[in-house]
């Protein structure tokens, strides 16, 4: 397990175990970091990322669906393009604090129970 190596030799970082936690591959990881520099839409992701535009946007929306990211509509002459930004690192941390608490407090409960 990639994580329990990170965690043995002390090399984890936080976007690592936050990856890990919530589910997050490897471009996920990227998209969200990158986001938390600065808004982007779709094309700069691709652009930076060297990525499919199909592939950021299935990645864009898995991030969506874990309220990582927000999107806002931006209007052009022609049309709009969507613009996307991280929640801020706070809310993640928060977020995944408390997943961890959760799910912490029920493998205790796990380990209580009798040997099977």
């Amino acid at each position: 397990m990639k994580l329990r190596n990170t965690l043995v030799d002390n090399s984890a970082s936080c976007a690592d175990i936050i990856a890990y936690i919530w589910d997050l591959n490897d471009l996920d990881k990227k998209i969200l970091l990158r986001l938390c520099e600065r808004e982007a839409t779709i094309n700069e992701l691709c652009r930076e990322l060297k990525r499919t535009r199909v592939r950021i946007y299935q990645r864009l929306n898995y991030l969506l669906e874990k309220k990582f990211v927000n999107r806002k509509k931006r209007s052009l002459r022609r049309g709009y393009e969507y613009v996307y930004s991280a929640v801020p690192e706070s809310i993640i941390r928060k977020e995944t604090k408390q997943l961890l608490k959760k799910t912490f407090k029920r493998l205790l409960k796990i380990i209580d129970q009798k040997l099977e």
